[in-house]
């Protein structure tokens, strides 16, 4: 009998009993049947009065017995109860021995069940938890991942969770939380410290201070900043456990970035962060820190400036061993620099046109001083780069208008990022500093400019002609054949659209808009598009809405419905054209996510075709997944791309850091995510994709 005592219950995972009767005895089965019942019905509820006492000695510990043996005789005669009672009697007598005796190797003893997953995650981390039977409880962890399993058990119950990492010491908690990717730290974090705490801001942040001063520096390697996070939190957590909440995780998230700021640049960029912070002025911070540090960075600006100061510059002398810059602050915002030559004495000298007139040349100067090592959250943009790479962007807007300072191409392969990463993440991307450089775009472009720039583009002589153009770059690639497609409506805010998607590998071809009385306008369209393109295709799949249409458009196709057997029939014949036909009365989650934001103000013509070229980027990436070639868009995201990045550049080579998405198992067998590769619109040098830990 295989048991474990839990926290006021005892659990026995496999019962087996044998019975011993005469051979003579007439009836043998019907004592087995009353024996087995006596055991399954009353055999619970004797053991629990009996054990209650126990229990309450014994509050919240665990003991984990691999095998108790218990021999007893009975009377057949006897009532299911005293049956019962015998059985309770034998097993209460068994245990008490089992668990009285000293260094029995098949009982394991814990103070708590904290304790016990504590001792569980260590082994999990060095590679000894699997294969030992006191980790039974946890066999369903055992297909997975380190990095998940690690994460799974943490946070299957958070407050559990929380103090079994708390009741670690240092050493092995950091081994513990060294086995997390990034996307699996930021998980823990956001679960542990789901919740409320009291506490002032400016409180939480003495705490964390006090924190960070009580263990190692940390590397601060952009990749791994989500770990280093989590590993403060608990740090914290372990003096202060009352905090825990999400105004901590804010506080340990912004100090360990200022700390990553302050440690990777040059010191008068580390002193004009400080001031902006010290100055609480969001506008001030943004220019300074960039969109993505300075929403990280917003809780410190909640404590007094001059205590911000001391902190910071304690911070900037940890990491640089001293400080040799000033920056004052004055009515104005940043006022002067102070610089420090090699006799130690302090020089004013009036800022210049490049450092700090103006906002915009602020955000160009702390772009251009950060390019040391920068850190990027949309790390999935270099799985992305090569096939945006790929497509004849130059070819494809060769006569579309300029935006400003910016070129076309430049303009539209950041759209296409934009979109690929998701319309949640819109804004956050075009303002992001790492994407704007990689794609040459001017640093003054702004939402505003983007709008007016998508409504001079000509739907017939630019967009339409740029989708002619992308369809036939994959016809030559056998992406698309034009053979069997589908016309299929999809509700969008405003007005209905119509997309055809050729079934070949589920791009889409060509969408426009049409209003939902005419129905018919659309298929004008569509045929016209498609007899352009040299396109004669053979089959339609589309709902009754376009039928008729279509019938009457492409006399010598076959049009079919998305529930008709001829479609489940072609279904049935490839499980990737199964998944795409099961996928395309979600063909709106699609537009959905690819859609600008309303505060883009996008142009709908232009909306559409650009989703259309984003769609046929994502699509190739899912096709060289194994498995998920079919995948909708937000999956895609949410299990390859959503992954941190951090990107340096040396004189020979580009070194891009990646996090490790939920599927990296997936991706690793792609070799995507330590590819190789150069940029045709920038300068020679390659980048090489690493990923954190190695």
């Amino acid at each position: 009998m295989d048991t474990a005592v839990d926290t006021s219950r005892l659990l026995v995972e496999r019962f087996r009993a044998a019975y011993t009767v005469s051979k003579t005895h007439p009836a043998p089965l019907r004592v087995r049947q009353k024996l087995d019942e006596a055991v399954e019905k009353r055999l619970p509820d004797v053991l629990r009065a009996a054990l209650s006492p126990w229990f309450s000695r014994h509050a919240n510990e665990v003991w984990l017995i691999r095998r108790l043996n218990i021999n007893l005789e009975v009377n057949a005669a006897w009532k299911p109860d005293r049956l019962a009672k015998a059985y309770a009697l034998a097993i209460t007598r068994s245990l008490a021995q089992i668990l009285q005796s000293d260094g029995d190797a098949g009982v394991i003893h814990f103070p708590n069940r904290p304790a016990y997953l504590a001792h569980f995650l260590v082994d999990l981390a060095a590679g000894h938890a699997w294969g030992k039977w006191y980790y039974e409880r946890f066999r369903g962890l055992h297909m997975l991942p380190v990095s998940a399993a690690v994460r799974t058990a943490v946070c299957e119950e958070p407050a559990e969770g929380l103090a079994a990492l708390l009741h670690l010491s240092e050493k092995p908690r950091a081994r513990v939380l060294q086995t997390l990717s990034t996307q699996d730290a930021r998980r823990v974090l956001e679960r542990l410290s789901a919740g409320s705490a009291a506490g002032s801001v400016a409180q939480t942040v003495e705490a964390v201070w006090q924190a960070w001063n009580a263990i190692p520096l940390p590397a601060l390697h952009p990749g791994r900043e989500p770990v280093e996070v989590l590993r403060l939190y608990l740090q914290v957590c372990g003096r202060q456990r009352e905090r825990a909440g999400p105004v901590l995780r804010a506080a340990t998230r912004a100090f360990v970035r200022l700390a990553r700021r302050l440690a990777q640049a040059p010191a008068a960029q580390g002193e004009r962060l400080l001031t902006a912070l010290a100055a609480s002025d969001p506008s001030t911070l943004f220019l300074v820190a960039g969109a993505a540090d300075a929403g990280a960075l917003g809780s410190l600006r909640e404590i007094p400036s001059r205590r911000m100061l001391d902190i910071g510059r304690t911070l900037l002398a940890q990491y640089t061993g001293s400080v040799d810059y000033a920056v004052e602050a004055g009515a104005g915002g940043l006022r002067g620099i102070r610089s420090k030559d090699d006799a130690g004495v302090f020089d004013e000298r009036t800022p210049s046109a490049r450092s700090l007139p103006g906002e915009k040349a602020i955000f160009q100067d702390s772009v251009q001083e950060a390019s040391i090592c920068r850190a990027t959250p949309f790390g999935g943009l270099f799985l992305l780069l090569p096939l945006l790479d790929a497509l004849p962007v130059d070819a494809l807007t060769h006569h579309w208008p300029r935006a400003g300072d910016t070129p076309p191409a430049a303009v539209f392969r950041l759209l296409l990022l934009v979109k690929c990463l998701g319309r949640p993440r819109a804004y956050r991307a075009l303002i992001d500093p790492v994407l704007r450089d990689l794609l040459g775009i001017d640093a003054g472009l702004t939402k505003a400019d983007l709008a007016r720039w998508q409504a001079r583009l000509s739907r017939r002589k630019h967009l339409d002609a740029m989708l002619e153009g992308l369809a036939a770059w994959q016809a030559e690639r056998d992406v698309v054949r034009g053979e069997t497609l589908a016309l299929m409506p999809v509700s969008l805010p405003g007005a209905p659209a119509g997309v055809v998607v050729d079934l070949e590998r589920g791009v889409w071809l060509y969408a426009a808009g049409y209003r939902p009385a005419r129905p018919h306008r659309l298929v004008e369209r569509v045929r016209a598009w498609l007899a352009e393109g040299g396109y004669q295709p053979a089959v339609f799949v589309s709902p009754g809405l376009f039928a008729e249409s279509l019938r009457a458009a492409f006399p010598e196709a076959a049009v079919h419905a998305p529930e008709s057997p001829f479609v489940a029939e072609m279904a049935a014949q490839d499980s990737v054209r199964k998944g795409l036909l099961a996928r395309l009365p979600q063909t709106a989650e699609g537009f959905d996510y690819l859609a600008l934001p309303r505060s883009f103000h996008p142009s709908r013509p232009a909306d559409l075709a650009l989703s259309v070229a984003a769609q046929g980027v994502l699509r190739a990436f899912a096709w060289r997944l194994p498995g998920f070639a079919a995948s909708s868009l937000p999956y895609l995201f949410n299990n390859f791309l959503d992954v941190s990045g951090a990107l340096e550049e040396e004189s020979a080579r580009r070194v891009v850091r990646l996090g490790r998405p939920p599927l990296q198992f997936v991706l690793g067998l792609t070799g995507m995510a330590r590819q190789h590769y150069r940029l045709r619109w920038l300068d020679a040098r390659p980048f090489v994709l690493f990923q954190e830990g190695e």
